[in-house]
């Protein structure tokens, strides 16, 4: 099997090398992700933004390389994260003997590279339906922002065991459709896309579990992006009509 996918992208490689560039151009996007598996226990659904950069060859594949900044306040059990350490009603107590404020939020980043196929309804037209595989790595936690009070229980290093923090590779599938009008005016870039995570904690000690954790989770994320692009360069403009 990995002899098979070295040579596939072997011959994918030398095959867009030996092409022209059709475009090149960067997106800018906005993602709504909700989680499956492992990510689900962790987070509830939440948003991202991104970027990436692709060129597009005369035989319709394409590839590139993107990355996407994770975070949202929707967490999953945030009573329980800190269950060990708070009273009876709930609440963590700080030095100065009042209740400490404390935010949780989703936290992290990912990034892949990518290969696809373009299918243009319109030889003449960059519009149509662009498919794609990626692969990459993902680095995820629950952020515990105390907000600068000093809670003994929860300095830098303790955190770790609260957080969550995970990381790990990813697969992802997209289909988007990419719409191109007139030069100057609105592009844009619209889709779903699916993933699939193998990650692992960073830290297997949980606090509020009691629990020692090193084995391997799966989690996916299925979710819709919408992005405007931003042409780089195209080739022989004068072929193209946008409309």
């Amino acid at each position: 099997m990995r002899l098979f996918l070295t040579l596939f992208l072997i011959l994918f490689i030398n095959t867009c090398l030996a092409q022209i560039n059709k475009q090149s151009a960067f997106i800018v996007y906005t993602n709504y992700q909700i989680p499956y598996g492992f990510f689900s226990e962790l987070f509830e659904n939440n948003p991202s933004i991104g970027t990436s950069f692709f060129i597009e060859k005369e035989n319709n594949f394409f590839y590139g390389i993107e990355a996407n900044y994770l975070f949202g306040n929707n967490i999953k059990n945030e009573s329980s994260i800190l269950s060990g350490i708070t009273n009876n009603d709930g609440s963590v107590i700080a030095s100065d003997g009042y209740y400490a404020n404390i935010n949780f939020s989703r936290s992290g980043f990912s990034s892949n590279i990518f290969v696809g196929y373009a299918i243009h309804l319109n030889k003449t037209n960059l519009s149509g339906m662009y498919f794609s595989f990626g692969a990459g790595y993902i680095n995820q936690k629950i952020l515990i922002d105390t907000k600068n009070e000093n809670i003994p229980q929860l300095n830098e290093e303790y955190k770790k065991g609260y957080d969550s923090a995970n990381d790990g590779i990813f697969g992802k599938l997209s289909i988007n459709y990419k719409y191109y009008r007139k030069k100057g005016g609105i592009q844009i870039s619209a889709g779903l896309f699916n993933s699939l995570a193998r990650v692992k904690r960073l830290n297997s000690y949980l606090f509020y579990e009691n629990n020692n954790d090193d084995s391997f989770h799966f989690g996916s994320q299925f979710g819709f992006s919408f992005g405007l692009i931003i042409p780089v360069s195209k080739i022989n403009q004068e072929e193209f009509h946008y409309y």
